[in-house]
């Protein structure tokens, strides 16, 4: 069995919105173009379920041509029930010298299917660009809000996170212990449509106000840790409905129009995080960097595959 496919990257959105809306097997070639060299996993949940990394467990994968075509080759016998999505990743850059090694970045996931729907007709997927911008972006007032909000369901005497280059820095302090820990966000790669950030807590440090072997009695540096990750963790949905609401702002009719053609959602995919200086400021002898979190993402065209 063989799943065949051809990724295109959208140049012309008017173009290629009236073109597809008249004939959605063949939109203006005019107004996309191949994507060429583009890693492509087949993502499964045999045996034990879909994985939460950047590379989906138990996978096939193949690459595009140059003429974004590709197949991914899976062997017979799968149980029929067993329910499997395409990830798309290209190449964004390429480490130096000697290493090589090139670096890639998502652009589309699809809805799920069952093997049983998997058949020989070429999936065609469109996506389409666009830069993140700092009106639409996490900002330092909503990391504050959500610490806050994480201070008071983990009872901390103090909690603040500010936004670095690449990371959110987290002190806090709770009867006298202090905890530094820093949080790391990447875009999400797994098959649940609705969210778009995986987030990871590390270097996680809790100084004891006293020797540990005394302190640690009575307070718990794994529990303190699984709190923090937790409270981290149960913030997302909110942040990920907000990034929702403004990507529908950003497309408006686009989004309704696809929608209404292809008579399914479109799938919306982080490419890659950045985190740029808003504002800056000097008092006395310090400069403060204020920062936001901005995503770049693909909005994929279509979300259901093989129906």
């Amino acid at each position: 069995m063989n799943v065949n496919g051809k990724l295109h990257e959208i140049t012309n959105i008017p173009l290629f919105i009236s073109s597809y809306l008249a004939n959605p097997a063949h939109p203006n070639p005019a107004s996309f173009k191949p994507m060429s060299e583009a890693q492509i996993y087949l993502g499964t949940d045999f045996p034990a379920g879909f994985t939460n990394s950047f590379i989906p467990g138990f996978s096939f994968q193949a690459k595009t041509d140059a003429t974004g075509a590709f197949t991914i080759f899976v062997p017979d016998g799968f149980p029929a029930t067993i329910k499997a999505f395409l990830l798309a990743t290209h190449m964004i850059m390429k480490v130096l010298p000697p290493l090589n090694v090139p670096i890639f970045a998502p652009v589309y996931r699809s809805q799920t299917f069952q093997f049983s729907q998997i058949n020989s007709k070429v999936q065609d997927i469109f996506v389409i660009r666009t830069e993140g911008t700092t009106q639409q972006s996490f900002s330092q007032a909503q990391i504050n809000e959500m610490t806050t909000n994480i201070r008071q369901q983990m009872h901390l005497d103090s909690l603040s996170a500010f936004i670095n280059d690449g990371f959110i820095g987290i002190t806090g302090q709770d009867q006298g212990a202090t905890l530094k820990a820093d949080l790391f966000l990447s875009p999400f790669t797994g098959p649940d449509l609705n969210s778009f950030i995986s987030e990871k807590v590390d270097n996680i440090d809790i100084d004891l106000p006293g020797p540990d072997f005394i302190v640690g009695l009575f307070v718990s540096k794994d529990e303190i840790a699984k709190q923090f990750r937790q409270g981290i963790h149960n913030m997302m949905p909110s942040l990920n409905t907000q990034i929702i609401d403004r990507i529908q702002k950003d497309f408006g009719m686009l989004i309704t129009q696809l929608e209404k053609s292809t008579n399914s959602k479109v799938t919306m995919t982080f490419e890659k995080l950045r985190f740029p200086v808003v504002e800056t400021r000097i008092i006395g002898p310090f400069t403060i960097k204020t920062r936001a979190i901005v995503p770049d993402l693909f909005v994929g065209i279509s979300r259901k595959l093989f129906s």
